[in-house]
């Protein structure tokens, strides 16, 4: 988008300017890992981090979703 002189630019709030921003060192490889487990579960980068976090973290949850699949 081009954006003339002039022009206004909207500045409204995004949903994602209101996550908390973590910023990490991964180990080597991990970045890797993690882009191929991203396109075999179809999610982004960030989708997958957030999945397995909630896995490890929240597991009765995932029982529960995995439950209701049945």
């Amino acid at each position: 988008m081009c954006i003339a002189k002039g022009d206004v630019i909207d500045m409204t709030d995004h949903p994602s300017d209101k996550l908390d921003q973590f910023m990490i060192r991964l180990p080597d490889g991990f970045r890797a890992k993690i882009k191929e487990a991203a396109k075999r579960n179809r999610r982004s980068m960030n989708g997958e981090i957030i999945h397995q976090l909630e896995v490890v973290f929240f597991p009765e949850q995932e029982a529960e979703l995995e439950k209701q699949q049945a």
